[in-house]
């Protein structure tokens, strides 16, 4: 596995530099001046390409698009060679994954069993792992080389302490799948021909901001 996380910070740094603070003096003024513009015009390319991808998935929809930069700009992009393993059945997981380009296989077990599916462009991996502590219940192996956006659990608390409202949109997601997956039970469990009792709606004011764990390990 490739990963550009030392090199990609460097250039997060450099980025936030040319973006914000523009030098009276420089000895190169040419070269710095050439070097970030051309940056500044292919990292928004590249950033505005992350967050389309992040919105079309269910968990980040609707959430403030200034969010949603925030997480893909503190992401991490990671380069998986054919064979290599992204998830493996059993593992405790720290990070979701996200497919910008290649494709992986689904597996059962450890990649010695069948195939489940074949995942590409657009697909997300672990989903619960970036929000709580899960263990992976299949295997993802890159098919070809694959490109994947890092979403790492620390990475997301530590969001969601600081913004209130990304914490917030996600706990109304979760909460909104527990409701549907209760109205689908009692569909299951009720009586033949009694009516199905309306689940409890979930208010912002029943999300406790204090769940949000200091420190992840």
């Amino acid at each position: 596995m490739l990963t550009y996380s030392g090199a990609a910070r460097k250039v997060r740094l450099f980025a936030l530099f040319c973006g914000r603070y523009r030098p009276a003096f420089t000895p190169f003024p040419f070269e710095l001046n050439l070097i970030s513009s051309g940056y500044r015009r292919d990292r928004t390319m590249l950033l505005d390409k992350d967050v389309g991808i992040l919105q079309k998935l269910p968990i980040f929809s609707g959430m403030d698009r200034e969010h949603l930069s925030m997480i893909a700009f503190s992401s991490e992009r990671l380069l998986f060679r054919r064979g290599e393993k992204l998830m493996v059945d059993g593992q405790l997981g720290h990070a979701a994954f996200v497919v910008l380009s290649g494709s992986a296989e689904i597996v059962e077990g450890n990649g010695e069993k069948r195939r489940i599916h074949l995942v590409g462009p657009g697909a997300m991996l672990g989903e619960l792992a970036m929000l709580v502590e899960f263990t992976f219940s299949s295997t993802a192996i890159a098919s070809e080389e694959l490109e994947v956006i890092e979403l790492p659990r620390e990475l997301i608390h530590r969001m969601m302490q600081q913004f209130p409202p990304i914490a917030e949109h996600f706990s109304m997601r979760i909460h909104g799948r527990l409701s549907k997956m209760v109205e689908q039970l009692r569909r299951f469990d009720r009586p033949s021909g009694a009516p199905v009792a309306s689940p409890e709606p979930v208010t912002s004011t029943q999300i406790d901001k204090t769940d949000i764990p200091e420190e992840v390990s």
